[in-house]
């Protein structure tokens, strides 16, 4: 990253907390610059982007679903029917996202964070037990995942932090440790679920902000040193983790550990270069594992061939460099950060869900971004979208009130 653009950043958000005065310094609050946004400015392509995704996850998600959904519930439209009701939710939580002021956003954090703790405490003390597990809460005949809440929250919180906290994140232990006391909290509640997976996502996700926000990378490689030999004897200590990786690593036909990537081939393969077409799936018919959540990409190659699986990886290329352009205009060290860590949050889920299903990696049970059946991630998702594009129509904006050197 260019220094001098960070330093620029930096510069920005302490003019900022000057402007604040005596009241807003006293409770200790950063309050961003107003910004006069007007519906032109926010980025076009990549809310199309977004929305196609969820067009095509709203397509597979039936077409994926219908076989279990009838043999199990007696409807070829359950799951259907239950992920519109979380689109509905999502696209609630996208607009409020849309039209949130960031100071307001900035004040809540710590309380976002709070909130976020308390949920990832109610399964372990009183949440059903799916498969072993104990990730969700249900309210009235649904369930959603605190660690996804958790998520968002850390970044929201990391990112005010960060910005705030320059001058000590140089240091160890004055500005980095009592960062990783927060993390370390989030990822151990999310571990004792269990939920590894999950948990390594979001540690990415954090490791990037930090290198975003230029802690020192020796800092940063200790850390991952670190973080490695845990998730090492963690796998080591649990044997369906031990199980799952050596299943992995010996690539045997028909290991149980394996078969989800081994069907999910088989459906990739079949699917030739065009397809067999929308609805013609032959994996879903319980062959392959959770094809409508985590196994959606291969019933997506089955359907739509090569083809369809190009156009997904181009779709969230595509997302990718329109939120690039999105965080690297941002006026403030804050809004950069945020940028950073919403879009963080979309590509490393979409890269290791894509990357288990070509067999890149172990299986890991991650959803793809905006496409697999989930109600939490999805909405979760979508609010993520709806700050990105909050951060981008406010860039015209900026530069109109104060040129574009502010920007650079």
């Amino acid at each position: 990253m260019n220094t001098s653009i960070l330093n620029t950043r930096r510069l920005d958000d302490s003019l900022l907390h000057q402007r604040e005065g005596s009241n807003a310094s006293s409770r200790g609050v950063a309050v961003e610059k107003p910004v006069r946004h007007t519906e032109s400015h926010y980025d076009h392509v990549l809310a199309a982007v977004v929305f196609l995704l969820v067009g095509i996850g709203t397509v597979m998600v039936y077409s994926s679903s219908t076989v279990i959904g009838a043999a199990k519930f007696g409807s070829t439209g359950f799951f259907m029917v239950r992920h519109a009701i979380h689109l509905v939710a999502g696209l609630v939580a996208f607009a409020v996202a849309y039209r949130l002021p960031f100071d307001k956003l900035r004040s809540i954090a710590p309380v976002i964070l709070l909130v976020a703790f308390i949920l990832l405490v109610v399964p372990l003390v009183a949440g059903p037990t799916h498969k072993g597990a104990q990730r969700w809460i249900t309210l009235f005949g649904f369930s959603f995942q605190p660690s996804e809440v958790a998520k968002f929250a850390l970044i929201v919180f990391l990112a005010d932090r960060l910005s705030r906290q320059q001058d000590r994140l140089r240091s160890f232990a004055q500005g980095l440790l009592p960062h990783l006391a927060i993390i370390a909290l989030v990822l151990g509640l999310i571990i004792a679920e269990p939920d590894l997976s999950t948990s390594v996502a979001i540690a990415l996700i954090v490791g990037v902000m930090m290198f975003a926000a230029q802690v020192r990378v020796r800092h940063l490689l200790v850390l991952a040193i670190v973080l490695g030999v845990l998730v090492a004897i963690l796998i080591v200590a649990e044997p369906y983790r031990m199980a799952r990786l050596t299943g992995y690593l010996s690539g045997e036909s028909g290991s149980s550990p394996s078969y989800q990537i081994q069907q999910g081939f088989v459906a990739m393969g079949s699917g030739g270069v065009f397809g067999r077409g929308l609805g013609q799936s032959l994996q879903k018919y319980f062959f392959l594992p959770e094809p409508y959540t985590d196994s959606i990409f291969p019933i997506i190659g089955e359907e739509f061939g090569l083809i369809g699986t190009i156009g997904i990886l181009a779709l969230f290329g595509l997302f990718g460099w329109r939120a690039i352009e999105v965080i690297r205009h941002q006026p403030t060290l804050y809004r950069f950060l945020l940028g950073v860590g919403l879009t963080a949050n979309v590509m490393v889920y979409a890269t290791l869900n894509m990357a288990v299903m070509t067999g890149l990696l172990p299986a890991t049970g991650l959803p793809l971004p905006f496409i697999s059946y989930g109600g939490t991630a999805l909405a979760i998702n979508l609010a993520a979208v709806g700050l990105l594009l909050n951060l981008s129509r406010g860039i015209s904006a900026t530069v109109e009130a104060h040129g574009t050197e502010e920007l650079r």
